[in-house]
């Protein structure tokens, strides 16, 4: 299937939360930013699979107790940047905008 099937990122999308989850955040962080690279890459960046990437990367940047203030200036950009597509493609009342907008106040 390669990494760049759709079962294939679903996959990953869990993996990405059980290392989130296991407070594995570096490992975490890593993994989603080389994950999205291939979707983004792959599908597009307004793909679903590859939105939900950038959310899960965002949440993973501001859930890590040692996060920098680096680290949650970019989850903040990443959430607006997600928030903005998810808007465009789905519409403001599709429940992954709100989602979407849920998380980024939690971020600001």
């Amino acid at each position: 299937h390669g990494a760049a099937n759709e079962r294939t990122l679903l996959v990953a999308i869990n993996f990405a939360a059980l290392l989130v989850r296991s407070k594995l955040f570096a490992e975490a962080t890593r993994f989603l930013r080389d994950q999205g690279k291939i979707a983004n890459r792959e599908l597009g960046p307004d793909h679903r699979l590859a939105l939900f990437l950038a959310q899960n990367l965002s949440a993973g940047l501001q859930d890590n107790p040692d996060a920098t203030r680096a680290d949650l200036l970019e989850a903040e950009a990443i959430a607006e940047e997600v928030t903005k597509r998810r808007r465009r493609v789905l519409g403001a009342t599709h429940p992954d905008t709100r989602f979407s907008e849920r998380s980024l106040g939690r971020v600001r």
